[in-house]
């Protein structure tokens, strides 16, 4: 009897109709594959466990400084009062003093955080200089050697230093340092 044999490798067929070459070249495309699979399953198992750490990390941070970001403006309404004179110029100096703080903050064009921190300057029209970390190497060296770690935003506010978006530091610095600058009241 003559038995039928493979067209690629010569060798003779089994029952199933592969020899036994291709047989094992079929295991083996199967365990790749199989390999190749459970490895897109780590790796997406993986980033989504990363993702919900930093999601459940940033989270509550997030929704405490939301919850503790001011609602009143910092400068609020004009006081009543003498609109001449000496106490008149005493007034404006003081709703000026938070406008004429030193402010440098550290960012980079891809930080969210450093967006905000801007934004809630700009809306208190408090002047800031701005140092862009991500494209300046000599704004780089003096952030490091300002701060401990490398966490933007960066907010240098004369001398006080503070990483990370807080707003009700921001608030209370400003106030502080622009009382420091109108003197007593």
């Amino acid at each position: 009897m003559d038995r039928q044999r493979c067209a690629w490798h010569g060798l003779i067929l089994d029952d199933t109709g592969q020899c036994s070459r291709c047989r094992g070249e079929a295991t083996r495309q199967n365990a790749r594959t199989i390999y190749a699979l459970a490895g897109a399953i780590t790796l997406a198992a993986a980033a989504a466990l990363v993702g919900w750490k930093l999601v459940a990390t940033h989270a509550p941070v997030a929704a405490r400084q939301l919850r503790e970001a001011p609602t009143a403006p910092l400068h609020g309404p004009a006081p009543a009062g003498p609109t001449e004179g000496p106490a008149a110029d005493d007034d404006q100096a003081r709703l000026a003093a938070p406008r004429e703080v030193s402010v440098v903050i550290y960012t980079a064009d891809y930080c969210g955080w450093c967006r905000k921190t801007k934004a809630w300057l700009d809306q208190r029209g408090i002047a800031y200089t701005e140092r862009r970390v991500d494209v300046d190497r000599a704004a780089q060296r003096e952030m490091k050697s300002k701060f401990r770690g490398g966490g933007i935003p960066a907010i240098d506010i004369e001398g006080e230093l503070r990483q990370g978006f807080d707003p009700a530091w921001l608030e209370r610095t400003i106030r502080a340092r622009a009382s420091v600058r109108a003197g007593p009241g």
